[in-house]
């Protein structure tokens, strides 16, 4: 749901810049959708890192009572928009790999 993205996105976010700043993605495209059985919300948007716009993808979900996130992040997605399909490509080919073990 939409407030586990929001509280999951700061941290995988921040992990991604390496930085002591706080780091939120602001989805424009949300979509509830369902990765091999797994409730998942799919999002593309942005995030602002240093001035900077970075381009951002992925799916956030939860597994076993674990918030998760897959995400591509495309930084300087203004010079390197041409990155942006490859990222798209290869984090929906690796979310088709999440699975539960029951």
């Amino acid at each position: 749901n939409g407030e586990i993205f929001k509280d999951i996105s700061r941290y995988a976010l921040h992990a991604s810049f390496l930085s002591d700043s706080e780091v939120l993605i602001s989805a424009e495209d949300r979509t509830d959708t369902q990765i091999n059985g797994i409730d998942a919300e799919k999002f593309e948007g942005t995030a602002e890192h240093e001035g900077k716009q970075h381009y951002v993808y992925g799916y956030a979900f939860v597994l076993e009572d674990t918030p998760c996130m897959l995400v591509g992040v495309v930084l300087e997605s203004d010079k390197y928009s041409d990155l942006i399909p490859a990222v798209q490509t290869e984090i929906d080919t690796m979310a088709q790999t999440l699975r539960t073990e029951e």
